[in-house]
């Protein structure tokens, strides 16, 4: 198959780019400009032309380098123009040059796998069709769902998409769940503000909100799209939005919208069952996708090693 590696200058990002909007299964993630913003200095793995590729998001501490799966990325692995087979996944695992010490990235839900020396492990997204009627659609929502949208109706709550990024910073701050205390770290800030900036330019990017009566942003999300997938990648609320419901008239809104169009979303997991459950509760359909994770460090060092590579 001829794969070769190639260092991020070396990456030719209009065949990169094109490779990734004619393939079966290349995702928002794997478009150029997404990886240098949540992780600038990427590394590839191609093959036949970048008919078929890979990317390699990598970073080094205590002077090991090793692979990782970026913030807001949750799926990666091979995109290819034809059916990836498990041969192919497995050549491309091998082809990750040695300098990589440590890997714990995801692949998709197009790249199989077959028994071989690197550990495999299943997850969970949930994606939610939107090409029937909005009424069609909703009349798959839980019955926990269908209550707790009656509750967020009787409290005069309005839809928005006029959002800038200040504002959807603040409402992070604001969230003091762990997920929007992980996306304002001192490391991950900077990136999150990399990534709005950037899915403003390529205009593949929407801050879908609600605001209260008064006009407060009480709940928002992130939200990523590229060929007819709404990626749903960081949702923030604050305790009003929580006690009016908030979210789930949100994702209600957000179908309503794109419901009767070839458009899917993607709820991005989750492996949580809570998260799941909500997830759940709208009505999409479960797809798996692998993660892999290999370790080549000393034997002595393999034992100091788990949760210092993340």
């Amino acid at each position: 198959m001829g794969i070769r590696y190639l260092h991020n200058n070396q990456i030719r990002r209009e065949l990169w780019d094109h490779a990734v909007n004619h393939s079966l299964t290349g995702k928002i993630y794997h478009l150029s400009w997404y990886l240098d913003a949540v992780s600038p200095n990427w590394h590839a793995l191609v093959a036949n032309n970048y008919q078929l590729a890979m990317p390699l998001t990598w970073r080094k501490k205590l002077g090991i380098s090793y692979l990782y799966q970026p913030l807001l990325s949750q799926q990666a692995g091979i995109f290819s123009s034809t059916a990836v087979r498990p041969d192919q996944v497995q050549e491309f695992m091998s082809s990750i040059p040695t300098r990589f010490r440590l890997a714990e990235i995801t692949l998709n839900y197009g790249n199989p796998i077959c028994p071989g020396p690197f550990r495999f492990q299943w997850h969970t997204t949930y994606l939610l069709r939107l090409n029937n009627s909005y009424e069609e659609i909703a009349r798959h929502y839980s019955s926990n769902h269908r209550r707790n949208l009656q509750k967020a109706a009787n409290r005069d709550l309005r839809f928005t998409s006029e959002i800038n990024q200040d504002e959807f910073l603040d409402l992070l701050e604001a969230d003091q769940s762990p997920g929007s205390k992980i996306l304002l770290s001192d490391t991950n800030k900077p990136l999150l503000i990399r990534l709005i900036s950037a899915m403003t330019r390529q205009r593949s990017g929407i801050i879908f909100g609600v605001r209260d009566p008064e006009g407060s942003l009480i709940a928002a999300v992130l939200t990523g799209i590229h060929r007819q997938v709404l990626y749903y990648l960081a949702p923030a609320m604050t305790n009003t939005g929580q006690e009016q419901r908030a979210m789930f008239y949100l994702i209600d809104r957000i179908i309503h919208q794109y419901a009767g169009q070839d458009y899917l979303l993607d709820f991005e997991g989750s492996d949580i069952p809570n998260v799941a459950r909500f997830y759940k509760g709208f009505g999409p359909e479960p797809q798996s996708y692998p993660s892999m994770r290999f370790n080549r460090l000393p034997p002595l060092l393999k034992a100091v090693t788990p949760g210092r590579f993340h």
